[in-house]
């Protein structure tokens, strides 16, 4: 077993992320034109009148021809209520967050991104604002933004109102 407490001081080293990376927990998506957007498109259960995500899901993203995270990877993680219009980029349209991450990855470049905004729910229910001091919607994963990292705790979120501290 690994383990490591998450302060301030002593962010998640570089090895745990990689192992995350390589778990086959995330879904393993080429860089390739379209591949990353079509993934999320089709796999984080988009509402087709909203074109918003109903649901957030991790993806490690990897060079295409390189096979795997192994040789370099952007480690995504895309919120729930995430829009997009659709699977393909058309001609014309200009760049957005999907295009940069489906720029070259250099081999051994190891990179965390987040997409989208977390999902809030107040006390009451109701969807907070910032989150600070609520509830996130039950999901496998809560982020916390901190000044020089970011936290990722993966576990089992047993309830739709599970109590987040504030820090």
């Amino acid at each position: 077993m690994s383990s490591h407490i998450l302060t301030d001081g002593n962010p998640l080293p570089t090895a745990m992320l990689r192992e995350l990376a390589n778990s086959s927990v995330f879904a393993e998506i080429s860089n390739g034109p379209n591949g990353v957007r079509h993934h999320i498109f089709h796999f984080a259960n988009r509402d087709k009148q909203t074109g918003k995500t109903q649901r957030s899901i991790g993806i490690a993203i990897y060079q295409t021809r390189r096979h795997g995270p192994q040789n370099g990877y952007r480690l995504c993680l895309v919120h729930e209520g995430y829009y997009i219009a659709s699977p393909e980029k058309k001609e014309g349209e200009p760049e957005d967050e999907i295009d940069r991450l489906e720029r070259p990855i250099p081999q051994g470049h190891e990179e965390m991104v987040i997409i989208g905004s977390p999902f809030w729910l107040g006390l009451d229910g109701e969807e907070a604002e910032g989150g600070r001091g609520g509830c996130i919607k039950g999901r496998t994963i809560v982020v916390v933004e901190m000044e020089t990292f970011i936290q990722i705790k993966l576990s089992s979120v047993k309830s739709e109102r599970t109590r987040i501290k504030a820090k």
